[in-house]
């Protein structure tokens, strides 16, 4: 599943977008045909579904389906896409940095 956002963090990231799909452009497989991609505030073209994504997302729109859980729609990767999700990777390298200097500390004290 593809991260999207709420309105509310636009003051915590600054490169965030506003998608939106016209549901009578989606096909069968969730691919869709057209679409609206704009800055949160514009005001919109279209009517339908409406997702706020990254400016990594929006790169990456040719890998990205529209599916359905119950009556809400959801963005996910294409079957046999490879999607850059560069707001997870980013997460986990600080983690990791992170536990390295925690491990660093242990070995330290260990060295004491």
């Amino acid at each position: 599943m593809i991260t999207t956002y709420t309105i509310n963090d636009a003051s915590q990231h600054n490169d965030l977008m506003k998608l939106i799909i016209d549901p009578t452009q989606i096909e069968e497989d969730g691919s869709f045909t057209a679409c609206e991609l704009s800055n949160i505030n514009d005001p919109s073209q279209l009517q339908g579904f409406i997702f706020i994504i990254d400016k990594n997302t929006a790169e990456q729109l040719d890998k990205i389906i529209v599916k359905m859980q119950g009556f809400k729609p959801f963005l996910d990767v294409k079957e046999g896409e490879i999607y850059d999700d560069k707001a997870y990777l980013s997460s986990v390298k600080e983690r990791i940095a992170h536990l390295e200097k925690e491990l660093e500390a242990e070995r330290a004290k260990l060295n004491e």
